[in-house]
């Protein structure tokens, strides 16, 4: 059999002609070793073979493989491939196509949010956060900076130029600003003294005695100053309105157990940081009938025994007396047989008394308190007694040093005394 040449010219077609389809091709079938000449039209080959070409396509489209078992084609728009999951928007139409970011609520970008997946996905944020790695180093998104981690941030971060002159003007406009931790630390003053190019430093209140603020008084308006308090105080403003001082309170500073004993006292108390005191008296009991009184020291533990000069006004059911203490003490209950404080443990003196002007060194002595007790070993409206109690002390204003608690003539056998320091 004669083969086709490469090239075959139809002789009988004019120059121009479009081709239909329906054409006539001579082709050779082989069957059974048998070949025969048949005449197949050139629509047939390509539907069989090629699979037929897509018409009506729109300018700018692209030729798809429609079939997985032929080259049957299909036109498409571009942005028909791009993918949703790829994190890709596309706009315009075929002719212009604009592919960008995939639009999102929020400011975003395109990254790989965890270590366990390659498909990139939106990383939304809000204002002023950043793109950073989580602490755990799994996921990358927008947060804040850990100022507290060096893996974060360390240096200075300028809120203009890091210079000498801009370091003295910490509080100024144009001073550095945002000082951030870095390797070293080094602690500098800053009134009246120069600091190096590039310093690095930290600010912090002045030590004081005791627990301290800063505030700005009405009198030292243009700086502020240490305040300092003890225990138990509270800041308020003084009396005049003029400025804040540590103030007020009562703070607990001794307990005194007295067992058997003629006098107990307290010589560690009176240190100047308390203008008054209140003594508080539990279930305190003479070893035998007797009136209870104190005694106050301004030099040490030398108590004094004169110019005191005290009253004690009794109250027995409705029956009142009044007994005017001895020079040589504070009298806090009754001194007669029917006044006095009875040994029973379980009708002790109790009460309190507040004594003033204790730390003051020009002011003279003045206590006032209450109490209750019993005068007998038994209980009965004539023997339970309340009694107002008060006096001076009209000798020296010297601050008090030490004060002692003790009966008239008897031990004082049992008993709680506490001594609280009040502003």
């Amino acid at each position: 059999m004669t083969q086709l040449p490469a090239v075959v010219t139809f002789q009988d077609l004019p120059t121009g002609t479009t081709l239909s389809g329906q054409e006539l091709l001579a082709a050779v079938q082989t069957s059974g070793g048998v070949a025969n000449t048949i005449q197949v039209p050139i629509s047939s080959l390509m539907t069989t073979g090629l699979g037929a070409l897509p018409t009506a396509g729109n300018t700018g489209q692209i030729l798809q493989k429609a079939s997985a078992t032929n080259f049957s084609a299909q036109w498409a728009n571009i942005n028909t491939v791009v993918l949703s999951g790829s994190g890709l928007a596309t706009s315009g139409n075929a002719t212009t196509l604009t592919v960008g970011l995939a639009s999102v609520a929020g400011l975003s970008v395109i990254g790989v949010a965890a270590t366990g997946s390659a498909v990139p996905a939106a990383i939304t944020g809000t204002g002023a956060q950043v793109v950073r790695v989580n602490d755990a180093g799994t996921v990358l998104g927008f947060g804040a900076v850990n100022l507290g981690s060096s893996a974060a941030v360390t240096g200075v971060l300028p809120g203009a130029n890091v210079t000498a002159a801009n370091l003295a003007l910490l509080n100024a406009a144009g001073g550095v600003q945002g000082f951030l931790p870095g390797t070293a630390i080094v602690s500098a003053s800053i009134a009246g003294t120069a600091i190096a190019t590039g310093t690095i430093f930290t600010t912090q209140l002045q030590t004081a005695a005791g627990l301290s603020v800063l505030a700005v008084n009405s009198t030292n308006a243009s700086n502020f100053s240490v305040i300092s308090g003890t225990a138990g105080q509270v800041l308020a403003v003084n009396p005049g309105g003029t400025g804040v001082a540590f103030r007020g309170g009562m703070v607990l500073l001794n307990t005194l157990l007295p067992n058997n004993v003629a006098t107990v006292g307290d010589t560690t108390s009176f240190s100047g940081a308390f203008s008054n005191y209140m003594f508080v008296f539990e279930n305190v009991v003479p070893a035998t009938t007797d009136m209870f009184s104190f005694q106050i020291a301004t030099s040490g533990s030398t108590f004094i025994s004169a110019n005191y000069s005290s009253f004690v006004s009794v109250l027995s059911g409705s029956v009142a007396t009044s007994t005017e203490g001895a020079s040589q003490r504070f009298n806090l209950s009754g001194n007669t047989a029917t006044t006095q404080v009875a040994t029973t443990t379980s009708y002790g003196f109790s009460g309190q008394v507040v004594l003033y002007n204790a730390g003051s060194s020009a002011a003279k002595k003045i206590v006032r308190g209450q109490a209750a007790w019993i005068s007998a070993t038994t209980l009965s409206s004539a023997s339970l007694l309340k009694g107002d109690n008060w006096g001076i002390y009209d000798g020296a204003t010297s601050s008090i040093s030490a004060v002692q608690f003790l009966f008239a003539a008897a031990n004082i056998a049992t008993g709680i005394i506490k001594i609280y320091g009040m502003a």
